[in-house]
């Protein structure tokens, strides 16, 4: 057995979960409530599935672009 067996794996792994977990947390985005943003005039609905799959409600396309780009 090497110290890396013995001391490096059993600290560094804990901590490198962790580190992982806060990052991706993080990463993931909006998924309920409202957003006010500029550039949209016209009310524009976003709704995700049972899947996660975003499907996107408005009157006009280059807004539904817009949220897509979103």
């Amino acid at each position: 057995m090497s110290w890396k067996n013995d001391l490096f794996y059993p600290l560094i792994g804990p901590l490198l979960k962790a580190g992982l977990r806060f990052i991706s947390r993080r990463r993931l985005p909006q998924t309920q409530g409202n957003l006010q943003l500029k550039g949209l005039a016209a009310t524009v609905e976003v709704l995700r599935d049972r899947w996660g799959i975003p499907h996107i409600y408005t009157g006009n396309a280059r807004y539904a672009v817009f949220a897509q780009g979103f």
